[in-house]
């Protein structure tokens, strides 16, 4: 156990600036930058490793960052096609149980006796396969 200036226990810390990168030292914990106590855990680092270290740690930040935007693109991406579902499905209700279908239909300017043979029950509501009459 390490014992500051100030009397306070010190705690380990690590610092990152770019002339001492992973360089762990003793500092005080009660009253931080503003006691004077300092005391380095670690030797000083070769050239080479003051040099490479932030380089490393800033692309090590960077895909950090990244992989936070694709998981934040990717629930956004889900979000949006849930939404695609349903309003796709409200859409396509809306156009089994209403007059809209029929609508289309009657502006394309077709007789009924045209439309009869396409005309199917299906389960108690009327269905009209556009597809058999080349309006795909």
């Amino acid at each position: 156990m390490v014992i500051c200036t100030c009397g306070s226990v010190a705690v380990r810390v690590t610092s990152w600036t770019d002339l001492n990168p992973g360089r762990r030292f003793w500092s005080c914990a009660r009253n931080g930058r503003s006691c004077p106590f300092l005391g380095w855990v670690d030797d000083l680092m070769c050239h080479r490793a003051v040099d490479v270290i932030p380089g490393l740690l800033r692309r090590m930040n960077n895909v950090q960052m990244m992989l936070i935007q694709a998981r934040a693109d990717v629930v956004k991406l889900k979000w949006m096609l849930i939404l695609s579902w349903f309003f796709f499905f409200r859409l396509y209700t809306y156009a089994l149980s209403s007059s809209w279908i029929w609508g289309c239909i009657w502006n394309i300017g077709m007789e009924w006796k045209e439309l009869r043979p396409f005309i199917k029950d299906w389960n108690g509501m009327s269905c009209v396969h556009l597809s058999k009459i080349g309006m795909e």
